[in-house]
């Protein structure tokens, strides 16, 4: 018992340098139902497991509470994340499975940086051709070099681009998205599917805001990746017949934000205004995500609901060193144990 306590009491410790949000506010909440917030002496008379399960649990909720009200957003679902840590610092509805439309192409393009190489040369089929806007107009049976087309993908978020790429790399659209589900369970996200390379509407086809926000935080650490997403502009041209192609980046987060460096716009019917940002700045690295934000004429909700979630990492959020390596603990007292003592240790630096 008095191990699983001071398992808690650590819990309760590595909150209060969390920085969650404004503990003052936290501190009113807590007190005006008479809870002391995470500094006081409360775990210390707390006498039973269950109290303090329960006290850690007050803490969280009013913490939480404290954060989602702290913003208000168009999107109907919304998260922010520490890139490098997976920390999710805001959501809201951050959990729901939601269609994402064309943020779908932030895994194909990393499925396909992984899967072949940028030199490789891409055929296009029929089907590719046929693909509804927004598209490059390719035709059957053109080539490309498959980076010339990761940028057409990113840039623009060509539709017929994507169905090329994913033939070409997964053998089919079916056998691609096979490859782009079993990546999102590499990542951790359970409540991900992809049906379609493309993102546009289509049955089974969802993520959530927090596992999208997981799943850019991973993209965003392959250099290729970054350097195709922060790119302007991109000149190319198909490899038999010559013709020419330019595409123009459509992520205006870039150019409005110090220190963003992404990601990926979408949009359809069903799923409204669609954007995942990234801001690298002071050592911080933020993921937002915003689903549903909006249907014409409110095209530019996502770039304020972004710059706002953006905002508030930004000016309330810093990585705290919780424990440094060469933290020693003493012995823990185990009642009624085989040992009257065990020791505790960890590797490594803790940050949070």
């Amino acid at each position: 018992m008095k191990i699983k306590i001071f398992g808690i009491i650590i819990s309760l410790i590595i909150l209060y340098f969390m920085g969650i949000t404004y503990f003052e506010g936290i501190t009113d909440k807590l007190q005006a139902e008479n809870i002391n917030s995470p500094n006081t002496d409360k775990s210390s008379e707390a006498d039973t497991d269950s109290e303090l399960e329960k006290l850690e649990k007050k803490i969280m909720e009013s913490a939480d509470s404290a954060n989602n009200e702290s913003i208000k957003l168009y999107a109907q679902s919304a998260a922010l994340m520490d890139a490098d840590t997976g920390r999710v610092l805001y959501e809201k509805n951050g959990y729901k499975e939601m269609p994402m439309a064309s943020t779908t192409k932030i895994m194909t393009c990393i499925v396909a940086l992984e899967n072949a190489k940028l030199d490789d040369i891409v055929t296009v089929s029929k089907y590719a051709s046929t693909m509804p806007d927004v598209q490059l107009n390719i035709r059957e049976g053109e080539q490309f070099k498959l980076s010339d087309l990761l940028y057409s993908l990113m840039l623009e978020s060509h539709n017929d681009v994507a169905v090329a790429i994913a033939e070409h790399v997964g053998g089919s659209v079916e056998g691609f998205a096979k490859m782009m589900n079993k990546k999102a369970k590499e990542l951790g996200c359970e409540h991900t599917r992809f049906v379609t390379p493309n993102g546009l509407d289509a049955e089974g086809h969802y993520t959530t805001a927090v596992e999208l926000a997981k799943i850019a935080s991973y993209a965003v650490k392959n250099d290729e990746f970054i350097k195709i997403t922060n790119t302007s502009a991109w000149e190319f041209q198909e490899l038999k017949k010559g013709r020419t192609f330019s595409v123009s980046n459509k992520d205006r987060f870039l150019y409005i934000y110090d220190g963003a460096i992404g990601v990926k716009t979408g949009f359809t019917g069903k799923a409204g205004y669609c954007f995942v940002g990234a801001v690298k700045k002071d050592n911080k690295t933020f993921i937002s995500t915003v689903l549903a934000c909006g249907w014409p004429p409110h095209k530019s909700y996502k770039w304020s609901d972004t710059t706002k979630l953006m905002d508030f990492g930004m000016d309330n959020f810093e990585l705290k060193q919780i424990f440094k390596a060469d933290k020693v603990f003493n012995p823990v007292y185990v009642e009624d144990g085989k040992k009257n003592y065990v020791d505790l240790y960890y590797e490594g630096t803790l940050l949070y």
